[in-house]
């Protein structure tokens, strides 16, 4: 969490002779720090875990400031990923489980781990890693589950990846705050 208390009294110093402009100044350099943060974050959770940006991306979502409402948030929602999102050998359905190569997967990168007992399946729009539950289906079938990482909420939050995102946040938003005041003084005249 960063806050912006300092930078705020500093535009509302420079710009007091101009109604809510500190307030629009600031909201707007808030909002493009989250939007190239946003980006950040991709980049410092796909170097660590070896997920798609693509995948990644989509995942996360930047809460924008206005002048009444000065807090901006990079938000990463998603339930536990499933580890189809996660390079996995072997890769074709039908493969991986009892008398076949053993499945692994690797979602912090350069860490492939075996998975006993995983199999790759089709299931809904794609193909999964699931599990032997050791229950029975209502038809009488065996009981499968799909296999989970992490969510991407616990990735973003490791410390390292953290830091570097509010490093990158902090300094965007001093730097661009700067040009925001000049903008508000410049409308002014």
């Amino acid at each position: 969490m960063i806050t912006v208390a300092t930078q705020l009294a500093e535009a509302q110093r420079r710009l007091a002779a101009i109604p809510e402009a500190a307030e629009r100044a600031t909201a707007r350099a808030m909002n493009t720090a989250m939007i190239l943060s946003k980006e950040d974050a991709v980049g410092k959770i796909t170097e660590r875990y070896a997920a798609q940006p693509a995948d990644v991306r989509k995942m996360i979502t930047v809460v924008v400031a206005g002048p009444a409402r000065l807090a901006a948030a990079l938000f990463a929602r998603s339930p536990a990923l499933s580890l189809g999102y996660f390079p996995h050998t072997p890769t074709a359905a039908g493969t991986g489980g009892p008398g076949k190569p053993l499945l692994h997967a690797e979602v912090i990168r350069g860490q492939s781990k075996p998975l006993r007992a995983a199999f790759v399946a089709p299931l809904n729009s794609g193909l999964r890693i699931m599990t032997r539950t050791g229950e029975k289906t209502r038809t009488g079938k065996n009981a499968i589950e799909s296999v989970f990482a992490v969510p991407l909420a616990t990735m973003m939050g490791v410390e390292s990846v953290r830091t570097a995102i509010e490093a990158v946040a902090l300094g965007v938003f001093e730097g661009r705050l700067a040009g925001e005041i000049d903008r508000e003084l410049e409308a002014a005249k």
